[in-house]
């Protein structure tokens, strides 16, 4: 395609699994044009390419990873609207990659390793699809040819460090662009995912007739495949320098791109003859551009048999991309889910569909490691589970699972040393495959597969399926317990945020009404019209400022509970003398409202070993609270009881009482009984109830026979803590 082209685009997806295409050579929302199409679905869309270079196509529907490695991607090169600055007398493509795989060889490599994938671990790394291929079929030019070589690292993790070994390259375009030409370059990094375009001429003074090898710097990778040789004329080759032979070079035409020797096409035509599980999309998509060229890039497998022989027959393997579509569909709807309990219900769901079996189940170990706190199943109707009844325990072979945590297979279950046998209302079940989970280094559950369909037992095949359904597992539910954990803290830091935000506006509140009040009267005192108002006023601005006073305490003492920094200094403390304090302090305000203050003990009035202070403030709080909400000339009573380990303060009053639903939301800051009241600053209950927590006690609310309220404060003898 050329720079300015209107490029219209349509993918068919004709596969039985979820699927997606990416442009990288695109400026477009990945939302309307590279989102996940459903089997027997389709996709249009268009772009104009406005930056010309080497780009990658491939398919991003998660995981992406897994689609690459199966060779879902191919290079699209953008030409310059002007073209390409000089004349060029040929063009290569060449696309570096990785394999990951178990078994076989450079020539046809086995069955893709996703554990190698996500670990880096490359089986090989090669140019075009196959190691070293291009050792006894180098690229051909002539000697004084300039040569153009576009060059994508479809990765998907390594970057391609591209030299010439016997050359400098004359220019390198980065990501292919003109624009941004680097002059008299060594060796270039292409990132994975990346393109570059590099240019040089074989001179028949300096660097004529010969042979040239052109490699990944990173000879790590190197000696895994990425290497190649440019024959320029007709030497000879010197011996040592051929490896295999493998399929001919991708050469650019001046027309046009030919994919022969795209990863697409030999992924197709590896996994036709080497039966390797693939993910080579079962889509196709068609495009063309405004300038008349049409662009066609086949993504389905290659119908066309190679000539070599097959390893098996064309039903086998297409029963085995069947099979493996199925897996990676799997993975696509287990990681689709976020919740713990959906992803474990798909993940039992998926592996009976995947595997081929009957019933499945999934157990989540409990806390002792050996027995199972949930039993997710699949194939089993909720009637039929209720029938059978409890959980399972985990004994017999589901147990074995678990003490020895490695795949078992079993053909009869009812055979096996280690059975247990099946409750009552069980269904029949004979073959067996068990299979651990493991999450953060340790085993999370086990995966239970029964009654294989189709066959007697399950064989390895459906046993590494299985294991790898359990890595998917593994990941899926770590990523499922950081979402329910995200939400959270989420909703915690949201609950805070507005606990923040209340209690900010009711301090600015609370003190606004107590120091316009000081204000109020202080105008008067100052203006002084007669000894009686003055005397009011004076009396009303000391208990304004006595409130503001009370109110800053508290809310300091709230500030630094909910901090942590409040530390109790232990003494042993005579109890009568404490709630005497306490009396003494509030007695003006009862003779005001003619209250009578009276004390109660019960097996004597001992010592106890406390704070102090922290106990006269709370009886301080609480007796305030009992007189303010106390009908006028009514009793307030404290009564001390005395048990083996504790002590227990009770504050009784003659008001209005709290009703059960307010008694909990009492002891938050600024919540009153009674809000409309004007009585009180909303913070000593809460105050009270962290300080007696602080002491090791604690402080709750409770409504006695007849009217009024009892707050009971009690408090250890001897706290574990205390010196």
């Amino acid at each position: 395609m050329r720079e300015g082209d209107l490029v219209k685009i349509k993918l068919v997806n004709e596969a039985s699994m979820p699927h997606s295409i990416d442009f990288h050579a695109a400026r477009i929302p990945m939302n309307k044009a590279f989102r996940t199409i459903l089997p027997k679905d389709s996709l249009s869309f268009e772009f104009t390419p406005r930056d010309p270079g080497a780009y990658l196509v491939h398919c991003g529907t998660p995981p992406v990873l897994l689609h690459l490695v199966q060779g879902m991607y191919l290079p699209i090169i953008v030409d310059p609207k002007g073209g390409w600055p000089g004349k060029v007398d040929k063009e290569f493509v060449i696309v570096q990659s990785e394999f990951y795989v178990q078994g076989g060889d450079s020539a046809l490599p086995g069955q893709a390793d996703w554990k190698q994938a996500l670990e880096r671990e490359a089986s090989y790394v090669v140019f075009n699809g196959r190691a070293f291929q291009y050792q006894d079929h180098p690229l051909q030019v002539d000697v004084g040819d300039r040569v153009r070589l576009f060059v994508v690292s479809a990765g998907p993790t390594f970057t391609s460090d591209f030299h010439i070994v016997g050359t400098v390259l004359d220019k390198v375009y980065p990501d292919g662009n003109p624009a941004h030409a680097l002059s008299g370059v060594q060796t270039y990094g292409v990132p994975a995912g990346g393109g570059a375009v590099f240019e040089t001429r074989f001179e028949k003074d300096a660097s004529g007739e010969g042979v040239y090898a052109f490699v990944t710097h990173a000879f790590a990778d190197a000696a895994k495949g990425a290497v190649g040789l440019i024959r320029v004329g007709a030497p000879e080759l010197a011996a040592g320098m051929t490896h295999q032979p493998q399929h001919a070079p991708a050469l650019r035409s001046r027309r046009g791109l030919r994919t022969s020797a795209s990863s697409l096409y030999r992924r197709a035509r590896l996994a036709e003859a080497a039966q390797l599980p693939t993910a080579t999309p079962p889509a196709y998509c068609t495009g063309s551009t405004a300038s008349g060229s049409r662009i066609s890039s086949e993504v389905a497998l290659a119908k066309k048999r190679p000539s070599g022989p097959s390893r098996r027959g064309t039903s086998e393997g297409s029963r085995v991309r069947r099979r493996f579509e199925t897996l990676v569909s799997a993975g696509v709807a287990i990681f689709s889910q976020h919740s713990l309990e959906r992803v474990l219900q798909q993940i039992a769901d998926s592996a009976r569909e995947v595997v081929g079996a009957r019933y499945a189940a999934l157990g989540v170990l409990g806390p002792d490691r050996k027995s199972l706190s949930q039993f997710v199943t699949s194939g089993i109707s909720q009637a039929e589970r209720d029938r059978i009844g409890d959980l399972p325990q985990g004994r017999g072979l589901l147990g074995l699972v678990i003490r020895e945590p490695k795949p078992i297979r079993s053909a009869d279950i009812n055979r096996h040393p280690k059975r247990y046998g099946f409750p009552a209302h069980h269904p029949p079940m004979k073959s067996f495959l068990g299979v651990p989970i493991r999450s953060r280094g340790e085993v999370f559950g086990n995966l239970y597969l029964t009654e294989k369909i189709g066959a007697k037992e399950f064989d390895r095949e459906d046993e590494a399926i299985t294991v790898l359904l359990a890595a998917h597992a593994a990941v899926a539910v770590e990523n499922a317990r950081l979402h329910d954990e995200s939400q959270r803290l989420v909703g915690q830091v949201k609950a805070m945020q507005r606990q923040r935000d209340l209690f900010s506006a009711m301090m600015n509140h609370e003190l606004r009404n107590a120091l316009t009040g000081v204000y109020g009267w202080a105008e008067r005192l100052v203006r002084g019209k007669s000894p009686e108002q003055d005397a009011r006023a004076a009396r009303e601005v000391y208990e304004g400022a006595e409130r503001t006073i009370t109110l800053l305490n508290n809310f300091l003492d709230l500030t630094r509970l909910d901090a942590g920094k409040v530390r109790p200094v232990w003494h042993d403390v005579d109890i009568a003398a404490a709630v005497q304090r306490a009396m003494a302090v509030i007695e003006p305000a009862a003779e005001a409202k003619r209250v009578r203050l009276v004390t109660e003990y019960s097996n004597g009035a001992a010592t106890l070993r406390t704070d102090p202070v922290r106990l006269e403030q709370i009886l301080v709080n609480l007796l305030t609270n009992a007189v303010r909400h106390s009908p006028d000339a009514e009793t307030v009573a404290v009564r001390v009881e005395q048990g083996g380990s504790d002590v227990r303060f009770r504050v009784v009053d003659q008001g209005p009482g709290v009703p059960p639903e307010l008694r909990a939301g009492i002891f938050e800051p600024f919540e009153r009984f009674d809000p409309h009241s004007g009585l009180g600053t909303g913070l000593g209950l809460p105050v009270s109830r962290r300080l007696a927590e602080v002491m090791g006690g604690r402080l709750a609310v409770e409504n006695g026979v007849g009217p009024g309220a009892t707050f009971t404060l009690v408090l250890p003898q001897r706290p574990p803590d205390a010196t």
